[in-house]
């Protein structure tokens, strides 16, 4: 392993923990602000009651997810051994839960925020954003791996 490959290695973990942190932090106030939107106001503009609930319980779990995203990022920029494969399920969870927000906006509902773009383009954005991150960590994981199995001695 050469001294600039480790170098690259750990600037590719800390760049992915600190996109962690500022994917979980957009994401912790898109889901409060998804939540905070009230039944009574979404029903009122073209959705049923059950599809409110369910984008309300939706919004819910995605800033939960993304909590957890911030965290991780923590944990990555700290070298813990398990931020790695939290932040891959973080990832996946908060794509899937965008995934889910735009099955469960009505067509009739053109944004998941007036004057934005689609429920789908939103989705391909963050499914964008999360794959540079895995991209980061994948690039990060084998020689930072390495790196650290020499320097303990195994």
């Amino acid at each position: 392993m050469s001294p600039t490959r480790g170098a690259d290695s750990t600037r590719s973990i800390r760049a992915a923990g600190y996109l962690a942190i500022l994917y979980g932090l957009l994401g912790v106030f898109a889901g409060i602000s998804g939540a905070a939107t009230f039944i009574p106001y979404r029903v009122q503009n073209s959705q049923t009651l059950e599809t409110a609930e369910l984008v309300t319980a939706i919004s819910v779990i995605g800033a939960v997810i993304s909590l957890i995203g911030v965290i991780t990022g923590w944990w990555l920029l700290r070298r813990k051994d398990r931020a790695w494969r939290v932040n891959l399920g973080v990832a996946l969870g908060c794509v899937t839960t965008v995934a889910a927000f735009a099955v469960a906006t009505p067509a009739s509902t053109p944004s998941p925020v007036p004057g934005g773009p689609s429920a789908y383009v939103f989705l391909a954005v963050v499914a964008a954003a999360y794959g540079l991150e895995i991209l980061l960590l994948v690039l990060g994981r084998g020689p930072h791996r390495a790196g650290t199995a020499i320097a303990r001695g195994i």
